[in-house]
């Protein structure tokens, strides 16, 4: 039952976390608790008048509702009508407290609603990822990778991009020979990487023509082959270096039995067509933990289904067909900076709720202010290790083989 109203000459009014205030169009934004749409919760928005606007900076949760009418200069009723809306279990924007905060309270960052609506597994895969026409589109709206939201210079590497700290880490180039890529997306990784490397002789390898037809675009002099990871159109012994950044999710996966069957498959044909010392980089969101048959696990940070990897499943696969294999958090292989910031994940849905074409990019503060265009009130910026705008970093994992 609902306890009494709130007295607010001692109770505390406080705002939440979630929702943004535009004072150029006097709206205030909030996710809805109970409607999910792919990416996350619908946003909305309800007009605010400027006397509301200073009563909702006022309300920080150490101010009783009188202080902050004062503060605010508007009456106490309208503090009391703007928080009745913003305490409606329909909105959930604010909270009346009997107490001052003494600190940051997670659950002002939280919402009670049902749950997302589970992913259903795409029967065919590969004709889902065939059937990709526009990558800058794709990795914006549906698949954001690791590697696209840190394609911009970023202080969680260092001021470089994915791609620059990928080979630095790797450390493979300059030494000559073919690099394969498999799943080069839009390019962006390939374009980082290939001026280290034998630009002509870096070669993508993508089920789906658009997005070869992107990436080439970025790296014009690489060929680019319509191909399957499964089976890759190579002979024995022709490939130096091998790269499959963030792809591997793709591939068929045995629910029944708990096995990344198409990564694994993939790991076979890498020992097939490696030379002697070639070798190999593949990532993934998924996990290590020993060779426990546990079954994938449904991805939640995307807008389609792919499930997670299990890496040392394929690692002991590796090792039984000759191959040197390690397994290593992807975040630590590449030096990522976990306390760097970046902004908060439901604050970029709901700058694109706003109506800005925001691409998919871990933006601090100095990064988002030029690109923006307008004031908003709110943002909040959280550390790498907490979600942004593209996937947990903390939930990816590498496998580095070689061909001895």
């Amino acid at each position: 039952m609902p306890g009494p109203p709130p007295d607010p000459e001692s109770n505390f009014p406080v705002r939440g976390q979630l929702p943004l205030l535009r004072p150029d169009r006097g709206e205030l934004w909030f996710p809805e608790p109970h409607r999910h749409l792919a990416g996350g919760h619908a946003w909305s928005s309800r007009p605010i008048s400027d006397g509301e606007s200073r009563a909702w900076k006022a309300a920080d949760g150490r101010t009783t509702g009188r202080k902050v009418a004062e503060k605010a200069r508007v009456s106490l009723g309208e503090v009391e009508g703007l928080f009745a809306w913003a305490t409606d279990p329909s909105v959930q924007a604010g909270q009346w407290r009997h107490s001052a905060l003494t600190g940051p309270d997670p659950g002002l960052g939280r919402l009670v609603g049902p749950p997302r609506e589970p992913n259903v597994q795409e029967p065919d895969l590969a004709a889902w990822h065939r059937a990709i026409a526009d990558g800058p589109i794709h990795f914006d709206r549906v698949e954001t990778t690791v590697a696209h939201a840190h394609g911009l210079p970023h202080p969680a590497l260092a001021g470089r991009t994915y791609g620059e700290a990928l080979a630095d880490a790797l450390g493979w180039w300059p030494e000559p020979g073919l690099t394969l890529e498999i799943g080069p997306g839009d390019g962006e990784l390939a374009a980082a990487i290939r001026p280290r490397a034998e630009p002509a002789r870096w070669i993508r390898l993508d089920l789906s023509p658009g997005l070869l037809g992107e990436s080439g675009r970025r790296n014009p002099g690489s060929p680019g082959i319509v191909g399957d990871a499964t089976a890759l159109p190579f002979g024995a012994g022709t490939i130096h270096r091998l790269v499959a950044n963030e792809m591997i999710a793709d591939l068929p996966s045995d629910l029944a039995t708990g096995k990344n069957t198409g990564a694994l498959s993939l790991v076979a044909e890498i020992a097939r067509v490696l030379i002697r010392g070639g070798t190999a980089f593949l990532s993934e969101f998924g996990g290590a933990d020993g060779l426990a048959d546990s079954p994938p696990e449904p991805t939640v940070q995307l807008d389609h289904p792919e499930v997670s990897v299990h890496f040392e499943h394929l690692a002991h696969a590796a090792r039984a067909l000759g191959l040197e294999a390690h397994v290593v958090r992807l975040d630590e292989l590449l030096g990522f900076d976990l306390g760097a910031r970046q902004l908060w994940r439901p604050h970029f849905a709901g700058l694109r709720a706003m109506g800005s074409p925001l691409p998919a990019r871990a933006w601090t503060p100095e990064t988002l202010a030029p690109v923006l265009g307008f004031r908003v009130d709110g943002l909040r910026f959280v550390p790498i290790s907490e979600p942004g705008p593209g996937p947990l970093v903390t939930r990816f994992w590498a496998l580095l083989l070689k061909n001895p």
